[in-house]
């Protein structure tokens, strides 16, 4: 390991729509490794302006595509595209799946570019295990894209991204002489996106602190419902150090050999940033240190709820200990939708 850090052991305790044309060039060819010409129905959850469904049926020749989009500009943006290409084997549904219980279409195939920085803002894992019960053909291929998420983590050694968050308001105290020292600290007392260099993580290939297997999630509890995770990490230092925060980035497996990730040595050229977990004061490390990075995470397909704690133990023990936590709310609506059979085209 690099920057005198070593991996001692990590353990699970309890078992928007990306834009970027290189990540959907990642899912099309992973629709392209699986889609049986003139056989396949594909299932487009969070079409967004359709593009998958698009090329799946006219590139890849699908039977027939099903997208599922709630947002209204989206779903007329994407039938004006299906006619403007002359692309007919598609059905609209303007209303998000997770309302589902009785689909009209079911299919071989479930594609979801629902990510986001990490990973489950918009409820993906509820919305893969809710595509297995009721979208998926028992009878058919039962693929899901993505097949497997993982999410890794490493402590950061330099004072860059504290500075990046607090910058505007040092700024300001500069300027105007008043202490803006509040505002300024509040943005190290939650998560931040940002890109990391990978030089800067102590431990570059990271450590996994979360994994799921979308083709394996257990299926009670289909509509909103909580899960909760506590995760745990544990890092020792073979040297002199200061840490400033924790680097968190996931890896998913699309199909066989086609992968998305947003790890740090990828570049800049990723589906989003990373999630930074700063500490309101680094943590001063000597040799044989350790950091323990507890976190504590509540889905819930309409909400993230994030908390983290870290302790450092010289000699085994206590010499430092700092916490966070965060509640985003990603839609403003949190109503359990009222859930329905679908009518129309089969």
């Amino acid at each position: 390991m690099s920057s005198g850090w070593s991996r001692v052991y990590g353990s699970l305790q309890l078992s928007g729509p990306m834009s970027k044309t290189s990540t959907r060039k990642a899912f099309v060819e992973a629709l392209r490794k699986t889609i049986v010409p003139n056989k396949s129905k594909v299932i487009n959850v969070g079409s967004g302006s359709g593009i998958l469904s698009l090329v799946a049926a006219r590139d890849l020749k699908a039977e027939k595509c099903v997208l599922y989009e709630q947002n209204q500009f989206f779903l007329e943006m994407s039938k004006k595209f299906a006619a403007e290409n002359n692309i007919e084997n598609l059905v609209f549904r303007d209303k998000a799946s997770m309302k589902v219980t009785k689909a009209a279409v079911k299919g071989d195939i479930v594609v979801s570019d629902t990510f986001a920085p990490f990973c489950f803002e918009f409820g993906l894992p509820q919305i893969m295990r809710h595509a297995r019960q009721k979208l998926l053909d028992e009878k058919g291929q039962k693929i899901l894209i993505p097949a497997r998420v993982t999410q890794m983590a490493s402590p950061v050694n330099s004072p860059n991204y504290n500075r990046e968050i607090t910058g505007e308001w040092s700024e300001a105290k500069e300027a105007f002489n008043l202490d803006y020292s509040y505002f300024g600290n509040s943005g190290l007392g939650t998560y931040n996106v940002l890109h990391v260099k990978p030089e800067h993580l102590a431990d570059p290939e990271g450590q996994i602190f979360n994994k799921i297997d979308f083709e394996n999630i257990p299926l009670e509890g289909l509509f909103y419902e909580t899960e909760r995770k506590f995760l745990e990490l544990v890092w020792e230092t073979n040297e002199k150090s200061s840490i400033y925060g924790f680097c968190t980035w996931w890896e998913a497996d699309l199909a066989e050999g086609v992968k998305l990730s947003t790890n740090p040595k990828e570049g800049t050229d990723i589906p989003y940033p990373q999630v930074y977990l700063p500490l309101l004061k680094p943590f001063e490390c000597e040799a044989g240190d350790s950091l323990h990075l507890n976190v504590w995470v509540t889905y819930k397909f309409d909400l993230l709820d994030l908390e983290w704690e870290v302790t450092q133990k010289r000699n085994r023990e206590v010499i430092a200990k700092a916490a966070s936590s965060e509640v985003r709310d990603i839609y403003q609506e949190r109503d359990v939708p009222q859930l329905e059979e679908e009518e129309g085209e089969k």
